[in-house]
């Protein structure tokens, strides 16, 4: 065994595939690592000189993948059952239309054996353990294929060890296959990994998130808490994902503001030093700060969110922008309760791109930005910024928002996400309580309690929604203070949640900068919009021509492809679904954009999993195939819609 020559090999083939990993590699310290090799060439790993390995390796390892193989560990969702929608969605009809058709369903049974009809195929495998890397060679031998694979461990020492150990080029050659990939999450922190891992199955192939076999090489504590993290953020990354409906209405209302000559948000001129925004939101301590904001409120910009534009009117108070970040057409019903007409007439409105038309006329005027993987996003100029951070809810809107202009303090008030009475989830100014549907048993509450923003020993109860909301405020406060290296403070005045990346800072220990010139940071503001309309439409039509050329290619090739021949194996559906995916997930443009990602993804990707959880959880294979096969039917009507719903959707 030339170790050395092993090391050299695998590093060579590494750093052009994985240039990241290679250069960890290259720093990672092995001197608490021992390679034991007899003279008959058998080898143990020893961490801090405990052997890793039981007995003789090969054995041990063999055993282990033999047992794997014949009853993989995994995490298998249910097969999905839709509620009938009240809403005339395509998508709803579509998805309902195959779920009518489950044999599954039809059979009532249990799931248990669902892995049999993977007969050897794993479409992806999450491996926690490097070790010495033979028991993934010999599941490429033995298995009846493998696609995808994350490879976890807690550091790249152990990946250094196996270098010298194994000659991993096999294993490379193998994943560089066309639909294959491998990806290496090595890091100390489990729950920073967990996230790593969700974000590359999320952004890589986010349809597998129903069927996840996990692969333990050796038991670590490390492993324990990384399975669990992930296990319990999974159910997030099942939501977020979009469908067709959504997007046609984003695309055809951006459209429509555009043809409104709206202002878009555009250029990156500095606003003064020292601009200070107040965010508020309708959390319920918004009540006991709203003397406080009215008070200051010509010292700051100040910005109200959703049913906060409310609480402001019936205190009082006129705001220097509303901001909305929601789609449906009924929003215009719902903001007409916020205020008198004469109210709303008087504030101008900074919203996304999705927006209803109707809902930016009933206010004095109207901006637009735009938000990242949108339909309606992917027809403008590269230069426009597309936000990212943007959903859940408003206050996440207002945030990226407030920090890609340049705003350099940052005050949210009402942005509790959480609460302490579950009968008091809301300002008592808002209309929540005067609705069934906002009753307080209608709350998705999470049965875990979070430390409070004031204090972390107080714990207040939240929901999905809430939590959610939380997250994404946080991941838009690293993005900007950390990983941009942008100066902005974020002070949470709220009396909620704890939000990791702000400063607890309580109303009556604010002090303002009296030198703030109000009237300049609202001029720097509006020299942040494009309003050469003409020149903007020009683009515009321009990118949108070519999107809709490059939709309909894309189609073309699907179809192409799904047409092909029938499915007679699931290893030949999860070919089919990764292919077909792949094009829809990440389109080829040399613009880079995303008419295709966004119009068709979504809903590929909840076809796609109502389609194989169903057809895998159906005991008769021939009865499944004869599902798969019937229902891929129905996905070519869906690309048939699409290609006739964007012919109609033009700019003037």
């Amino acid at each position: 065994m030339d170790l050395e020559k092993n090391y050299q090999n695998n590093m060579t083939f590494l750093k052009e595939g994985w240039p990241e990993v290679y250069n960890s590699i290259i720093k990672a310290d092995i001197k608490d690592y021992e390679l034991n090799i007899t003279q008959l060439g058998e080898y143990n790993i020893a961490i801090k000189g405990k052997n890793i390995y039981p007995g003789k390796v090969d054995l041990a390892i063999q055993a282990q993948v033999n047992a794997f193989l014949d009853n993989p560990p995994m995490f298998f969702k249910k097969p999905t059952w839709n509620k009938d929608s009240d809403k005339d969605y395509y998508h709803d009809k579509l998805i309902k239309g195959i779920e009518l058709k489950s044999e599954y369903l039809k059979e009532n049974k249990g799931f248990e054996n669902y892995h049999e009809n993977l007969e050897g195929y794993f479409p992806f495998l999450l491996m926690m353990g490097i070790g010495s890397g033979a028991h993934i060679q010999k599941l490429i031998q033995q298995s009846n294929g493998i696609k995808e694979i994350i490879i976890v461990d807690e550091s790249y020492e152990m990946l250094k060890v196996s270098f010298h150990l194994l000659d991993w080029r096999p294993i490379f050659m193998y994943f560089k296959q066309k639909n294959h990939g491998l990806h290496f999450c090595i890091g100390s922190n489990s729950q920073e990994i967990s996230r790593i891992v969700l974000n590359t199955i999320y952004k890589n192939f986010s349809y597998q998130f129903y069927l996840i076999p996990f692969y333990t090489h050796y038991k670590s504590k490390f492993f324990d808490e990384f399975k669990e993290k992930f296990i319990e953020k999974i159910d997030i990354a099942f939501t977020g994902q979009g469908f067709y409906d959504d997007e046609i209405i984003s695309l055809e209302h951006t459209i429509k503001n555009l043809n409104d000559d709206l202002p878009v948000y555009r250029y990156s001129n500095k606003l003064p030093k020292n601009s200070t925004a107040f965010i508020v939101a309708s959390g319920p301590s918004i009540d006991k700060d709203i003397e406080y904001i009215k008070k200051h409120k010509d010292n700051v910009v100040l910005i109200s969110c959703g049913t906060a534009l409310r609480v402001l009117y019936k205190n009082g108070i006129s705001p220097d922008f509303h901001m909305e970040i929601e789609r449906p057409t009924f929003m215009a019903s719902i903001i007409e309760n916020y205020g008198t007409k004469e109210y709303l007439k008087n504030i101008d409105m900074i919203g996304l791109n999705v927006i209803d038309p109707k809902v930016y006329s009933m206010f004095k005027s109207a901006k637009i930005y735009f938000r990242d993987n949108d339909a309606g996003s992917s027809i403008v100029p590269e230069d426009i910024p597309k936000l990212n951070h943007c959903n859940p809810t408003i206050v996440n809107g207002a945030l990226s928002f407030l920090s890609d202009i340049g705003f350099q303090n940052i005050f949210m008030f009402g942005t509790d996400m959480g609460f302490k009475d579950p009968e008091s989830h809301h300002s008592k100014d808002t209309i929540y309580y005067n609705t069934k549907e906002h009753k307080v048993n209608t709350l998705d509450l999470l049965k875990e309690k979070f430390p409070g923003n004031f204090d972390k020993e107080e714990k207040f109860m939240t929901t999905n929604i809430f939590n959610w909301c939380k997250q994404r405020a946080e991941n838009c406060i690293l993005d900007y203070k950390v990983k941009r290296k942008i100066k902005i403070n974020y002070f949470n005045c709220s009396d909620g949640l704890y939000i990791d990346g702000t400063t607890p800072f309580k109303a009556e220990s604010i002090k303002l900068d009296n030198k703030i010139n109000k009237v300049d940071i609202l001029k720097g503001i509006e020299n942040n919009f494009d309003f050469d309309f003409e020149k903007l439409h020009k683009e515009i039509d321009s990118i949108y021509k070519s999107e809709k050329e490059m939709l309909i290619s894309n189609i073309k090739e699907i179809k192409e492809i799904v047409t092909q021949k029938e499915i007679e194996t699931f290893k030949e559906l999860f070919d089919l679904i990764s292919t077909t995916y792949e094009i829809a997930n990440n389109p080829n443009y040399e613009n880079k954009s995303y008419l295709t990602r966004s119009l068709l993804k979504g809903t590929m990707y909840h076809f796609y999993t109502a389609l194989y959880t169903h057809a895998l959880a159906t005991s008769d294979k021939n009865k499944a195939m004869n599902f798969v096969n019937s229902s891929l039917l129905k996905l070519l009507e869906f690309f048939e819609e699409v290609e006739n719903r964007v012919k109609d959707i033009n700019l003037k």
